[in-house]
């Protein structure tokens, strides 16, 4: 598109500049590091710190012009006279309109699904994608893993994108073929209004518990920020699981125009519901209740969240037309989804589970689960809490994994700058008896100990999943939990 164009779409007068407006512009950035060559390099004051040296960077990728809400100092101007630099008034909010314009309104010609809730959003996201695959449908995801198709994803670095990266991967995934995108919904990204103008068909809620209050201070705002995907968007078909207060609530308050599903693990005046579920050491057997039709559901997935994430996965398609027949019988070749109650390790009367657990409910859950899955068996939990972020849930965390389990080790997950001791202490503040605790900084050496000496057959180390990093002060070093368990494995 070329320079004029996107003035005229910004209504900018453009007689008084002098300027090559015929120049092409192809993609957009706002991040100097991944600038490419005529690329709109987008500079907002808010994040001004080095700016400079961002802007000269960009500028040295063969950035030709350059949009800005602030006046860059005449200084750089003279420094780089073959560079457009253009002010432009309420730039932030004018992005998505950039964005659209230049990349030619993909989200419009995709069928976009998006998945908001505290946990379960990969789950769901990825369910669907599989399931469809199956089927031979071709559909991509977008959020915590990375994007694309399953086997292939790139890293985009959020769960879900700003809208300069979501715009621009929805553009490469419409190139790429794909025809659908199952797109994770974080509530950071709906308040912070990044999925602005993106079109989207269809809206899941998974639930809503503790987390991210640190950001949203408490959970009134929290739910404020997840309901937006229902209310701000013009939505088409709505699954939305009832059994939280949050739930109902969204339920009884969607617009009447939605096409809505409710799903329940125990209400059976929901739309579809659980019934006959049983967790044992083979995996989770269930029958979702659809009324008139009922899917029968035998799989080597753990944990009762699979259970519910799969059940709305399959409620989405469902809802977009899909026929229960095709998709139970595409469930047999359904695969569990990395990092996320993932066993990576299953020899020698010992299992080892990966899961990306990070808030006290979904600990409990999950260790609950466990137990279900194997009575006789001990649980040895390796867990930590993120530094820098909230800070209320950790006691709660701790105190859940101590009580559902026989031996605790208490590590580091991601401390960033925070002091790890302070941490590990608000962890095990609300424990009474602290017995059966270990405390281990280095969370490699923790999670060997918890195979090497904690006597259990299961060991579940909760918090980072499928991550490929740990953030130690302004360290980002390589680090992958399913890996390391590997590592030791081999060794023994």
């Amino acid at each position: 598109m070329k320079l004029k164009k996107i003035c005229s779409i910004l209504k900018i007068n453009t007689n008084y500049l002098n300027f090559d407006k015929d120049i092409e512009i192809y993609s957009v950035s706002d991040d100097s590091r991944n600038t490419k060559k005529k690329d709109l390099y987008i500079s907002l004051k808010k994040n001004q710190n080095n700016s400079h040296d961002y802007l000269k960077e960009a500028i040295g990728k063969g950035c030709k012009v350059v949009f800005s809400d602030y006046q860059i100092e005449s200084s750089l101007k003279k420094e780089y006279k073959k560079v457009f630099f253009l002010k432009v008034k309420g730039l932030e909010k004018k992005i998505p309109l950039i964005t659209n314009s230049i990349y030619k309104n993909p989200s419009k010609r995709l069928k976009i699904t998006a998945v908001t809730g505290t946990n379960g959003k990969t789950s769901v996201t990825h369910f669907s994608h599989q399931i469809l695959k199956i089927i031979g449908d071709k559909s991509a995801v977008i959020g915590t893993n990375g994007y694309g198709e399953l086997g292939k994803l790139k890293n985009s670095g959020y769960t879900t994108p700003r809208n300069v990266i979501l715009n621009r991967t929805l553009s490469e995934l419409k190139k790429l073929k794909f025809e659908k995108v199952y797109l994770e919904a974080s509530s950071h990204a709906l308040e912070q209004e990044r999925l602005k103008d993106i079109n989207i068909e269809n809206a899941v809620f998974t639930n809503l518990t503790h987390d991210h209050l640190d950001y949203h201070k408490n959970m009134k705002n929290y739910f404020n920020a997840k309901r937006r995907l229902f209310e701000d968007f013009d939505i088409k078909n709505a699954v939305i699981n009832v059994d939280t207060q949050y739930g109902e609530k969204l339920a009884k308050k969607i617009d009447r125009n939605i096409k809505l599903l409710t799903f329940s693990n125990k209400k059976k005046t929901a739309n579809a519901y659980i019934k006959n579920y049983k967790l044992n050491e083979n995996g989770i057997d269930f029958v979702l209740d659809l009324g008139v039709n009922q899917i029968k559901c035998s799989l080597n997935l753990y944990g009762f969240y699979n259970i519910e994430n799969l059940s709305l996965a399959i409620l989405n398609l469902i809802n977009q037309g899909y026929s229960p027949k095709e998709i139970e019988k595409s469930l047999k070749k359904l695969k569990p989804v990395k990092g996320r109650m993932e066993c990576v390790y299953n020899k020698k009367n010992k299992k080892i589970f990966v899961d990306y657990a990070h808030t006290p409910i979904s600990i409990e859950i999950s260790l609950r689960s466990l137990k279900e899955h194997f009575p006789e068996s001990k649980i040895a939990c390796v867990l930590g809490c993120g530094g820098e972020r909230d800070r209320t849930k950790r006691s709660k965390m701790g105190k859940l994994a101590h009580l559902n389990s026989n031996r605790l080790y208490v590590t580091n997950d991601n401390p960033r700058n925070e002091d790890e001791n302070k941490i590990f202490q608000q962890i095990i503040e609300k424990i009474s008896n602290k017995k059966n605790i270990d405390i281990i900084a280095d969370r490699r050496s923790a999670i060997k100990n918890a195979i090497d000496h904690s006597n259990c057959e299961l060991v579940v180390i909760f918090g980072k999943g499928h991550e490929e990093y740990q953030i130690l002060k302004n360290n980002t070093i390589r680090f992958n939990d399913r890996r390391i368990v590997k590592d030791i494995m081999d060794k023994l």
